[in-house]
C-alpha cells in the first residue's frame, strides 16, 4: 500500500511531503466551496432580513423584561408563491 521509502538513504523530504498535503487539502476546500449554490439577495431582501433580525433581538429584549411583544415582530412573509 503506496511507496515505501529508506529512511536511512535521506532522500525523504517532510517539508515537501507536508506541501504536497496542504495543497491538497486547499484544493478539496475550494471544490467544495464551489460545488454550493450561491445565494445574491438585493439590496431590499438585505434590509428585510436586518430589520427581522433586529425585530428579533428586540422581542427577545421585551420577553426578558417581561413585556410581551407584538405576534407578527421579527416575522417575514414571502407573498411569493
Amino acid at each position: 500500500m503506496g511507496i515505501t521509502t529508506n529512511f536511512s538513504e535521506g532522500n525523504f523530504d517532510f517539508g515537501n511531503d507536508e506541501e504536497k498535503l496542504r495543497m491538497q487539502h486547499k484544493h478539496a476546500a475550494r471544490m467544495a466551496a464551489s460545488s454550493q449554490p450561491v445565494y445574491q439577495l438585493s439590496n431590499e431582501q438585505l434590509a428585510e432580513l436586518s430589520r427581522v433580525s433586529r425585530e428579533r433581538v428586540e422581542a427577545d429584549r421585551m420577553r426578558k423584561m417581561g413585556l410581551k411583544p407584538r405576534e407578527n415582530m421579527g416575522l417575514r412573509y414571502d407573498d411569493e408563491a
